[in-house]
């Protein structure tokens, strides 16, 4: 086990996949979604709305699953949850899964493809949870539902190890929920993060936001933007909780496995991250998808890219998870 919590590089070649995907993209899709998210903070939700709409995933749900939608965790806030289940298997643990979008867009939607294969290849409950988006809720609000999501889990499945997955922004809200949950002393039993948003600094003189800043499926712009409709004001910038890479001491942090992508704006920090984890905690895993760029595992296109990050995370499930 010791070995395995170690720094690892993956060289698979992903020219031609990563370049096909990026190619498709549309140029002007920054650009509409950032006038989108802008017209949002100033109260005009309808192509925000649309937006959404689009990035939902028709991923249809495997027949061997038990498919639980629009579960209501909380009417008031409206806060809904969606539970993927083996049929006729006893789940082996739980595995809570935190949608990206830049807190801004995705849905249990977006991430039903990997939320069924976890369930299916690993015989566990998946919990997608619908945290609730921004500009419209801010930080923390997005926090607190994926908190509240979480002490509902533990409550609804007290002798089960509970763990917490998610990608980019889905990632930082994993981290952000974890740090939280020890403060309160409850603890989880592992993390597993695709390309996490570790700070909400524009980290301007990192090579991979220099490099990868545009074309590369997340650009800088819209980094930007997301980050300025998810937080309330500069000042959440410091706040631990917005930007889980300041919090000060990751010794009691559960084992955890980070997948970095090579050609994603968010790679240089996704390092330093996991430095800064392995620094007081030993059971740290980085897998540096080298050829890989952003948004992968929530969205078609770059099937090599998925397949190489989910095993990574399938296997870390199936090692702590025993």
């Amino acid at each position: 086990m010791d070995n395995y919590f170690s720094f690892v590089e993956n060289n698979t070649n992903l020219t031609e996949e990563t370049a096909t995907f990026c190619k498709a993209l549309s140029p002007r899709r920054t650009d509409i979604l950032h006038k989108a998210i802008t017209d949002a903070e100033n109260g005009k939700t309808k192509f925000l709305e649309i937006a959404r709409k689009q990035r939902a995933d028709n991923f249809k749900i495997p027949q061997n699953l038990d498919v639980y939608t629009d579960y209501v965790l909380n009417y008031d806030e409206k806060i809904s949850l969606r539970i993927y289940k083996p049929k006729n298997k006893n789940p082996k643990f739980i595995i809570l899964y935190l949608h990206g979008g830049g807190w801004v867009l995705g849905s249990a939607d977006s991430c039903g493809r990997i939320c069924s294969d976890l369930a299916l290849e690993l015989n566990s409950v998946v919990i997608a949870v619908e945290y609730r988006l921004s500009p419209e809720f801010k930080f923390p609000i997005p926090l607190e539902d994926c908190v509240l999501a979480v002490e509902w889990a533990i409550k609804t499945f007290p002798n089960k190890k509970l763990f917490i997955s998610g990608d980019s922004a889905g990632g930082n809200l994993a981290l952000a929920t974890t740090i939280k949950l020890l403060k309160e002393s409850k603890k989880i039993s592992g993390l597993a993060l695709f390309y996490p948003v570790a700070t909400q600094e524009e980290c301007v003189e990192d090579a991979s936001w220099q490099n990868f800043g545009k074309g590369f499926a997340l650009d800088s712009k819209l980094m930007t933007t997301f980050t300025q409709a998810y937080l309330r004001s500069p000042e959440d910038i410091i706040n631990t909780y917005a930007s889980p890479i300041l919090h000060n001491n990751f010794s009691d942090f559960p084992p955890t496995i980070i997948i970095a992508s090579g050609k994603d704006i968010l790679h240089d920090q996704c390092i330093r991250l996991a430095k800064k984890i392995s620094q007081t905690n030993k059971f740290l895993r980085l897998v540096d998808i080298k050829m890989a760029t952003h948004i992968y595992a929530t969205m078609d296109g770059m099937d090599k890219s998925y397949k190489i990050g989910f095993t990574e995370v399938k296997n870390f499930f199936a090692k702590i998870g025993c």
